[in-house]
């Protein structure tokens, strides 16, 4: 089985002490059919970071589909991101403003300098991360990536795992069933046989026109046919084959999902006609038992990259 197998689904966090607070980045994804991505910096200053961000996720994650959100901020704050230029004056007026207010209704002390620009909305966003920070916020979210991969790395082998045991279900129940499908359509077109030539056996008895080989010849050709309709022998050679394709792309590993998809929904197809051509209970049991295994199967691939 190949290492390379992803898990939609992932998380990876890292937490680190700086200069300006503790970094926090979590790195989280769930199931989608295809790829969105959201940046939340809920600490201001960071929003600008948001293209490199992208870009290294982009570079280090390889995530082909999933809804993917990189959450970054800081807490603890000991001094703000930026630069005095980038403070929002009308913003701090605002506050002003609301703070005569509130001491009108509430006897509340001055809030400092440093209080004032812990205020969400007092710097603009659009000014650039101090150099320091921004190298520790990229350094920091490369580890969160090697640990969000690595979750998703272990999920996906464990999915492709389950997969493959699922595949050793589907071949064991088609290798059960096989040798008995000669025995199951030579008994009933024995029966067929039987009866056919039972209802025609009044026909020639009341001086039909046809002659008893006559008779034979089309009894043979209803119970040829009879017996090409309710034959799954391509049925059970196409399971083993899809089978043969799933192991074969697992060992191969690499964005799996949507491959994968596709052979489940052959595979499914094949079960459902050999659940149409059953004629016997052993054929239905089997047929039935394959769609169940099938379904398990198609929840598990709908978890891969």
């Amino acid at each position: 089985m190949s290492n390379n197998i992803y898990s939609m689904t992932g998380f990876g966090s890292v937490s680190a002490d700086t200069e300006i607070g503790t970094l926090q980045i979590e790195l989280r994804a769930v199931n989608s059919r295809f790829l969105d991505f959201y940046y939340n910096a809920a600490t201001d200053g960071l929003r600008s970071l948001e293209p490199k961000v992208r870009k290294l996720i982009g570079d280090s994650a390889d995530i082909k589909r999933g809804k993917v959100e990189c959450k970054i901020y800081i807490s603890n704050r000991t001094c703000p991101l930026q630069n005095i230029s980038s403070v929002n004056i009308e913003a701090i007026k605002n506050l002003h403003d609301l703070s005569k207010k509130i001491k009108k209704v509430v006897k509340v002390k001055d809030m400092t300098i440093g209080e004032i620009l812990k205020v969400p909305g007092i710097f603009n966003d659009q000014t650039a991360v101090n150099a320091k920070v921004e190298t520790a916020v990229l350094a920091g979210l490369q580890e969160c990536i090697n640990r969000f991969n690595t979750s998703r790395n272990e999920e996906g082998n464990k999915l492709a795992e389950i997969m493959l045991r699922q595949c050793d279900e589907i071949e064991k129940l088609v290798k059960e069933l096989q040798p008995k499908v000669p025995e199951i359509i030579n008994a009933l077109k024995a029966k067929l046989q039987a009866r056919l030539a039972e209802a025609l056996t009044d026909e020639l008895s009341n001086k039909s026109s046809l002659t008893a080989e006559e008779v034979n010849d089309r009894i043979r050709m209803e119970v040829t046919l009879f017996a090409t309709k309710i034959d799954v022998a391509e049925e059970m050679d196409r399971l083993l084959t899809h089978v043969f394709k799933i192991r074969a792309a697992v060992k191969e590993g690499g964005s799996l999902g949507r491959k994968l998809d596709f052979i489940i929904q052959e595979l499914n197809r094949e079960a459902n006609t050999l659940a149409s051509k059953a004629s016997a209970i052993e054929m239905t049991d089997t047929a039935v038992k394959l769609k169940v295994v099938i379904e398990q199967m198609r929840e598990q691939v709908q978890n891969l990259q």
